[in-house]
């Protein structure tokens, strides 16, 4: 382990830290940014809640806030944006903590992996 009995040592907690594939969309949804974890085959929305923009990437808006039931709210919306799903997906879902953190980038100034 790079950093034993520290917060940094995710691999002790079963959770390595990701190599996300993107910001890139599916078929037919162009507009729609998504980045993948291929290790544990989960799908994120690029783009921080109120923000959007292709390119660059999430330069529109700004970044909001939620609750809990709030975020709940907006994935229910994400399931059902244009009658596909965002990006085609519509198994939308808030993340547990341990497939957050495998997202975080633990530096200086710790952020959601984009």
């Amino acid at each position: 382990a790079l950093f034993p009995s520290q917060d940094a040592d995710l691999s002790s907690l079963g959770l390595a830290k990701t190599n996300l594939v993107g910001p890139t969309t599916n078929p037919g949804f162009a507009n729609e940014l998504i980045s993948k974890d291929p290790s544990i085959k989960l799908t994120w929305t690029t783009c921080p809640r109120g923000r959007s923009g292709i390119s660059p990437a999430c330069n529109i808006g700004s970044t909001t806030t939620a609750t809990k039931a709030d975020s709940s709210t907006y994935c229910t919306s994400l399931n059902t944006l244009n009658g596909t799903g965002f990006a085609g997906i519509t198994n939308w879902r808030i993340p547990t903590f341990a497939e957050m953190i495998r997202i975080i980038n633990v530096t200086s100034s710790p952020r959601l992996e984009s």
